[in-house]
């Protein structure tokens, strides 16, 4: 995982949304259970939260929605939601943000949690990574995990220049409508 990591930092060079996706898989390096949920988990959260910033109307309004105390989009679960409702993420990315999120609870709440416990193991069974033609890979489930949410950093990272491009704009609305 480790030279994984360091083969993106340098495929990535100097463009900070990728360069972020390096420090994130040398993070994952020789992680136990707990930590490879919580990083991915606090990752996928801070994407999502990038999303929504590069789509909202751009000033410090849409930075306050994510980033204030008490903020709407303030949580995982309201990014997830957020992101959906506004069509950044699909029904399957929406599906298996909400099983990371669950795991990430799981690992919060339980000191003793692991990846063979029943309620874990079935979340992440969910969440079947595939290869790039599309076939299901079989893997022990703290890897599935990782490769499930890394997909998700992928492609998060890639869109996130794609929805920067489709920005909400403010609107000078007549008045009385």
């Amino acid at each position: 995982m480790e030279e994984l990591g360091k083969s993106v930092m340098a495929a990535v060079g100097s463009d900070p949304v990728w360069a972020d996706m390096g420090l994130y898989m040398e993070g994952l390096n020789n992680e136990l259970d707990r930590g490879a949920v919580l990083i991915s988990s606090s990752y996928l959260e801070g994407r999502l939260g990038e999303l929504l910033k590069r789509f909202l109307v751009a000033g410090t309004d849409s930075k306050a929605l994510v980033d204030d105390f008490n903020a709407p989009f303030g949580t995982f679960s309201a990014r997830i939601k957020g992101t959906h409702a506004l069509g950044i993420i699909s029904d399957t990315e929406r599906d298996r943000l909400d099983w990371i999120r669950r795991i990430r609870n799981e690992f919060a709440h339980n000191l003793k949690a692991n990846f063979s416990e029943q309620r874990i193991s079935s979340l992440v069974k969910n969440m079947k990574p595939f290869d790039v033609q599309g076939k299901e890979i079989v893997m022990p489930l703290k890897m599935q995990f990782t490769v499930a949410a890394a997909q998700l950093v992928v492609s998060f990272n890639h869109r996130i220049g794609i929805v920067e491009q489709s920005r909400l704009k403010p609107v000078n609305w007549p008045a009385g409508s």
